[in-house]
C-alpha cells in the first residue's frame, strides 16, 4: 500500500467509485430499513 502525504488523493478509477456508490446505497437503503422496522 502506498501512503499519500495531507492533500495528495489518488483519483478513483470506475471500480472505486462503484464500490463506494454500492455501499452508500447499502447503508442507506438499511437505514431506512431499520428505521421503518423500528
Amino acid at each position: 500500500m502506498r501512503l499519500h502525504a495531507a492533500g495528495d488523493q489518488p483519483i478513483p478509477d470506475e471500480g472505486t467509485v462503484r464500490v463506494l456508490i454500492m455501499r452508500i446505497a447499502f447503508l442507506f437503503t438499511a437505514g431506512l430499513l431499520s428505521a421503518d422496522g423500528g
